[in-house]
C-alpha cells in the first residue's frame, strides 16, 4: 500500500511541475510562436504522403525526390553497359591508370580515340 501512495505522489509531482513548466512557457511569445511553427511543419509532415496516396497531389506533376524538373530526370539517366558488353572500345579500363591517364599506353589510347573522333566529325564536305 506504501509503494502505491509513492507512485501516486510521484505522478502528481511531475504533473503539478509540467503544469509549472508550461504556464512558465506560454508567457514567452517567442516560445510559443516557434511551438506553431514546429506543429505547422509537423502537420505538414503527416499531409504529405497523404496527399500522394489519396491522389490529390499527383507523383507526374510534382515528386518528392525529383521534383518539378523531369528534364534533368531524363537527363541524369545513363543506360550502363550489360557485362557481356564490358569493357568494349568506349568503355576500356587499366588497371594501373587511375585518374588523368598516368599511364603511357592509357595516354596512347586516348590520343588514338581523339584523332578518330576529330577524324569523323573534322570531315570536309
Amino acid at each position: 500500500m506504501n509503494q502505491f501512495n509513492e507512485k501516486e505522489l510521484r505522478k502528481k509531482l511531475r504533473r503539478e511541475a509540467a503544469k509549472k513548466n508550461w504556464n512558465l512557457f506560454k508567457e514567452s511569445k517567442l516560445g510559443m510562436v516557434g511551438l506553431y511553427i514546429v506543429i505547422f511543419f509537423f502537420i505538414l509532415a503527416i499531409l504529405q504522403p497523404m496527399l500522394f496516396i489519396t491522389g490529390i497531389w499527383n507523383k507526374g506533376i510534382y515528386d518528392p525526390v525529383v521534383g518539378y524538373d523531369s528534364i534533368r530526370e531524363t537527363l541524369l539517366v545513363v543506360d550502363c553497359p550489360k557485362a557481356s558488353e564490358y569493357p568494349t572500345e568506349k568503355y576500356e579500363t587499366y588497371l594501373d591508370c587511375g585518374h588523368g591517364f598516368r599511364s603511357e599506353v592509357a595516354r596512347l589510347d586516348l590520343y588514338k580515340d581523339y584523332e578518330k573522333f576529330l577524324a569523323k566529325h573534322l570531315k570536309k564536305n
